[in-house]
This record gives structure tokens, C-alpha cells and sequence, in this order.
């Protein structure tokens, strides 16, 4: 059965956490004029409006030393302590871990749909986001869209969760009554610090895609401003660039042991760096293995993907023990240290990158 969102008085903290896609993220904006047909999309009535189960909670930007909200006093927490608690079993014989949702009528005259939410999130896990009347293992033939698929594996910050739907998945939805679902599913691993924070939920019945803005020639795909965006494929943390509906996506970075991360526009908009994860030594490896310890370069990368180099290395270092082996607890031996960058930022003067070490 699932019931109402449960209040709990906490601090929730999220900070320093690694890159699926991840966009470099916009200041918070203006909500949009076109009338939201969510209830309570940003949790300030609580949990009015919204269903839960397996321990979907709210945090409170009042209660004391807390601050992870968008905006407002409310958002919604998934991923702690998420054990299915209330959730029914579906069909396919599996419990859902979590399900936050809320039922919402998409008008027959809708000539788009646009679906958002400002999500923060820490540690790794699969969610996956609904417009439908089923959300366990999505056929074609139910009636609604599966909109996607993100994971928690995210950079420090609020991102924004936006899909237009238009076309076949728009007349999947149109003058339906479905329910919008975030679904953390039931055969999906959830760790001891996985957080998902949600706020400002949004279903509207327009393109509520941002207006472009002008930019210079070398900048331009569709006349959008880019986004740099790193996204998951297997194992893989690669940088691409797109326009701002999701078009035009081009893979311009690999990395240097394809874990790039963090990455951030130069102020003139000509040069992206970001955090390239690697070992030290680098850039050659030591034969041994377990001599190669955890580290992080900081790369410059132009706007087109060319020119790559290394401006900074993390250098780590080897202790008398091996970081990946427990040690017996001798205070005379010295542990490894491992020291990666957690964070890149450009200064205005283009020239100069201040960054984090962890």
C-alpha cells in the first residue's frame, strides 16, 4: 500500500560527490508562467497531493544546520533507508525499493508536455522516471512513457531533470490520466549513502524548453548555448557537448582512463575543463598494480573537443601498505594517501582554474 510522504527532521548532506547525464547546470530560474499540473510540485504543503512508500521522506530547510533545498522550505528525500516498505508487488514479482508519485491529467489539447524536476543527488543509484499507468517493466502497448532513466552517481548541485514530450510519446499521454512516478526499483542496489533529493516538480502543457540565447559563430550548433554534459556508458565517464534540448550531442573527451568529470565552461566560453581521473603515477603506471594509486589531472579541453592537455596532476602517495588491503593496525606503518581534485572552477580572468583536492 502506498501511503503519504512521511516529515522527518534532518540534515541531509550532500557535498564533493563524482559524474546517466550530467549537465553543467544554469543559476535557479524563474518557474515557468504556463500553469503546473502538479499538486504541490514544490512540497511546501508537505506531502499533500503526493503519494510514497519504502521511507520517501521530506527535509526541512528550517530545521537546524539543514540547507539542501531548491527552493522554498520543502523538497522530498529518496534513497535513505529505502527498503520497500508499503510498496505493493508488481507484476513481474518484484518490490519497488522506493515510489514517489502523484496522479496528473494531461489535457486533450496539449501541444506538448514538459516535464521537470531540480534533483540533487550522492553515492549510486538507478532511478527511473514515469508518465504512465504502470511503472514496472515499461510495454508499449500501456498507455503512457517511460521518460527516462538517470543515476545518483552525480556532481555537487542541484541539476535539472527535463524531457519535451512531442510526437508519438505526446499523443501516448494526451488527455490521459496518469501517474507521474520517480521509482527506485526493487532489483536496483541502493547504498548506505545514496540521497536524492527532489524539488520543484513541473508537468505543463507547452514546450517549456529554455529560449536560446545568441552566441558566437565557433559556439553554435543550433544557435543554442551548449551544454557540457558528461554521460555513463558502461563503465565509462565520457564528455559530450549538445544543444540545450539534447540535440546535437557530440562526444568531444574520453579521458585520459575515461572517468572525466566536473566539467566547466571557461567565462569567454572557449575552453572546458574538468576533472580527468587517472592513477599516480601517471603518465606512466607502475607494472605493479597495487602501486597505482587513485589520482586526478586537471584537463583544458577547446570548445570543439581539440587541443587537450593536462595543466595539473595530483601526485598520490604510496604508504608501506597497500590502500585496497587492511592493515593490521601497526602504528608503524605509513597508509597511502590517495588525493583527487572534487571540483574545477575558471577565475573571470580566462586563465586561471581554481580547484579541490580531496
Amino acid at each position: 500500500m502506498v501511503s503519504t510522504i512521511r516529515r522527518i527532521m534532518f540534515f541531509v548532506c550532500v557535498f564533493g560527490f563524482a559524474g546517466g547525464v550530467v549537465i553543467a547546470s544554469p543559476p535557479p530560474q524563474s518557474p515557468m508562467s504556463t500553469a503546473n499540473l502538479i499538486q504541490n510540485g514544490g512540497f511546501e504543503q508537505q506531502g499533500d497531493g503526493w503519494e510514497a512508500c519504502g521511507n520517501v521522506a521530506l527535509v526541512d530547510a528550517q530545521a537546524a544546520g539543514a540547507e539542501f533545498v531548491y527552493s522554498g522550505r520543502y523538497a522530498a528525500v529518496m534513497g535513505v533507508e529505502a527498503d520497500g516498505s508499503g510498496c505493493s508487488q508488481l507484476p513481474d514479482l518484484t518490490t519497488p525499493k522506493q515510489v514517489l508519485r502523484q496522479q496528473v491529467s494531461i489535457p486533450g489539447t496539449a501541444a506538448a508536455v514538459t516535464v521537470s524536476f531540480w534533483f540533487r543527488a550522492a553515492a549510486g543509484t538507478t532511478v527511473d522516471v514515469f508518465l504512465a499507468n504502470n511503472f514496472y517493466q515499461f510495454d508499449p502497448n500501456l498507455i503512457g512513457v517511460k521518460l527516462g532513466t538517470f543515476s545518483t552517481d552525480q556532481p555537487p548541485g542541484w541539476q535539472l531533470y527535463r524531457t519535451v514530450l512531442q510526437g508519438e510519446r505526446l499523443e501516448r499521454v494526451r488527455g490521459q490520466t496518469l501517474q507521474f512516478a520517480i521509482v527506485i526499483q526493487g532489483g536496483t542496489s541502493v547504498g548506505p549513502d545514496t540521497v536524492l533529493l527532489i524539488d520543484d516538480v513541473q508537468v505543463i502543457a507547452a514546450d517549456g524548453r529554455t529560449a536560446a540565447s545568441p552566441l558566437p559563430p565557433a559556439l553554435r550548433g543550433d544557435g543554442s548555448r551548449p551544454l557540457a554534459v558528461i554521460r555513463v556508458e558502461g563503465q565509462n565517464h565520457w564528455l559530450y557537448r549538445m544543444d540545450t534540448d539534447g540535440a546535437n550531442a557530440q562526444l568531444i573527451y574520453r579521458g585520459l582512463l575515461s572517468n572525466v568529470r566536473y566539467p566547466a565552461w571557461s567565462p569567454d566560453g572557449r575552453r572546458i575543463a574538468v576533472v580527468d581521473n587517472n592513477t599516480w603515477p601517471w603518465p606512466t603506471p607502475d607494472p605493479d598494480p597495487q602501486n597505482n594509486l587513485s589520482a586526478s589531472a586537471i584537463t583544458v579541453i577547446n570548445a570543439d573537443g581539440g587541443d587537450a592537455r593536462q595543466v595539473y596532476q595530483t601526485q598520490s602517495r604510496k604508504g608501506s601498505r597497500c590502500p585496497f588491503i587492511p592493515g593490521p593496525g601497526n602504528p608503524t606503518e605509513t597508509p597511502s594517501l590517495i588525493i583527487r581534485s572534487s571540483s574545477v572552477q575558471w577565475l573571470p580572468d580566462n586563465n586561471r582554474i581554481a580547484l579541490t583536492q580531496t
